[in-house]
């Protein structure tokens, strides 16, 4: 297999790829990949041809942001280090298009939590396999998020709530001010807490002995009333992490 150079960019047509590629298309998706390190970009590269679902396209780190114009259905992208490397106007303007996947060699939380309250739906280290990372681009492809549990866990963890124990009655009490000065119910509290804490739906729905039908109702009344997207922004929000407006 061999890439075919278009403009400043390369293109590489799968071999594996066909058109009976299941629930998620009859055409071969579109998977952008940017890395500014030889090895790293390798690894992305080997992840988005092992799956015979996607067409791949490499993009120089600086023209990342064509993507879109290629019709890319996911970009995987290495995470700018420092505030300096995260180009905000262009990664809002990006991650409002297509989901966007950030990977990085290391959890730098500034930067990576920067890059997710920009509109990036998942955030990776470099060290998990190709598996993992073909898992992160379908889940965000339909709809979904993935967040490395390192990254989750560095997140949660810089905050004073760290606590996995079952709320129960006590829930308040360890719930964090920005959410006790919201208009949430004391059930919503309860559901945003543990939100923060990494908690998936059935998790949430099993520490509070409801139907995981009931956890979600009170989540899409968290999004409505405090105005998020989804419960990744819950999470960032929870802790104190920015979050762009929806309308910024």
């Amino acid at each position: 297999m061999f890439p075919k150079r278009v403009g400043g960019h390369y293109l590489f047509t799968n071999p594996k790829a066909n058109h009976h590629v299941g629930s998620h298309s009859e055409v071969a998706m579109k998977i952008a990949v940017s890395a500014q390190e030889q090895e790293l970009r390798a690894h992305l590269t080997s992840a988005v041809l092992e799956r015979p679902e996607f067409t791949l396209h490499v993009f120089a780190p600086t023209d990342i942001w064509q993507a879109t114009e290629w019709g890319a259905r996911a970009v995987v992208m290495q995470c700018p280090m420092g505030a300096a490397g995260v180009n905000e106007a262009r990664m809002r303007e990006l991650a409002r298009v297509v989901p966007v996947v950030v990977v990085s060699h290391e959890v730098d939380r500034a930067s990576i939590a920067r890059c997710l309250s920009l509109g990036a739906r998942g955030a990776l280290l470099s060290e998990r396999s190709t598996r993992t990372i073909q898992s992160a681009i379908f889940s965000v492809i339909d709809g979904g998020s993935w967040i490395d549990p390192k990254i989750l866990t560095a997140l949660v963890n810089d905050e004073p709530v760290r606590s996995t124990a079952g709320i129960g009655s006590s829930a308040s009490n360890s719930t964090s001010p920005r959410v006790a000065r919201t208009p949430l119910t004391g059930r919503e509290e309860q559901v945003a807490t543990l939100i923060g804490r990494g908690m998936t739906n059935s998790e949430i729905a099993e520490s509070l002995s409801v139907d995981e039908s009931t956890v979600k109702t009170h989540i899409g009344s968290i999004l409505r009333k405090v105005h998020l997207r989804d419960r990744l922004q819950v999470a960032l929000w929870f802790h104190g992490l920015p979050i762009e407006a929806p309308n910024s």
